[in-house]
């Protein structure tokens, strides 16, 4: 009976907090440069050339008070990144002994092989944010985590860029991933219930093929439900 007590009176508070909590939803998109983190692939050391990558989605929020909020929605993103493996050559770098040693002059003036990774996600955010000004105009940090489905995946390697198939480790991993987003954005109130937000941010995750990271900036909008 106590417990049944506990839990009823636990409903009636969540109840009461949740009623005092004001909804919010809108659109938000984003413009990244990715580019890949590892440092070494097949035994040669690489290079990394960032490249763009944007999302957009659909946001629902939930302002706590004055200085917290949480947020969630749905997105859908378009990552790109490409890795160069700057001193490997195939077939003339041989070392003798059935391997490629890298530090051979390899006698070409040609960029090394490179890999251009693109992958289409859908994901799902869940971050809190808090204000450190309030009023019409409001700076704030928002700091969270993305779980990403990934909808398609391909690798292809130049110079022709055609398209090669995958490893079996890429694959294992590309389903389901997570990433890190942290930034720091400027929001303005356009009349009662219309908001505004600019937000420079950064996202660390794990990719199919390699861990990344993406800078970029974020643009949204968001009208008060109720």
């Amino acid at each position: 009976m106590k417990k049944l007590i506990l839990i009823f009176g636990l409903f009636v508070i969540g109840n009461s907090l949740w009623s005092q909590c004001q909804w919010q939803f809108g659109v938000e998109t984003s413009a990244f440069k990715t580019t890949g983190l590892r440092k070494e692939y097949l035994g040669s050391a690489t290079l990394h050339n960032p490249k763009s990558s944007y999302s957009i989605g659909l946001i629902s929020a939930q302002r706590f008070n004055e200085r917290w909020m949480f947020s969630s929605g749905l997105q859908y993103g378009y990552f790109q990144h490409e890795t160069i493996l700057d001193n490997f050559r195939w077939g003339s770098q041989h070392d003798g002994n059935g391997g490629f040693n890298p530090d051979i002059d390899p006698g070409e003036n040609i960029k090394g092989t490179s890999y251009l990774y693109t992958h289409q996600y859908l994901g799902v955010p869940l971050s809190l944010r808090y204000n450190f000004t309030t009023g019409p105009w409001r700076l704030y940090t928002e700091q969270g985590i993305i779980g990403r489905l990934t909808l398609d995946s391909t690798e292809k390697i130049r110079p022709d860029w055609r398209q090669v198939a995958q490893e079996e480790w890429v694959a294992s991993r590309k389903a389901f991933t997570l990433v890190w987003q942290s930034g720091i954005g400027l929001e303005h109130t356009l009349g009662r219930n219309k908001f505004v937000f600019l937000e420079p941010n950064l996202l660390i995750g794990r990719g199919p093929e390699d861990n990344y990271f993406s800078y970029g900036l974020s643009l949204g909008y968001r009208v008060v439900y109720r």
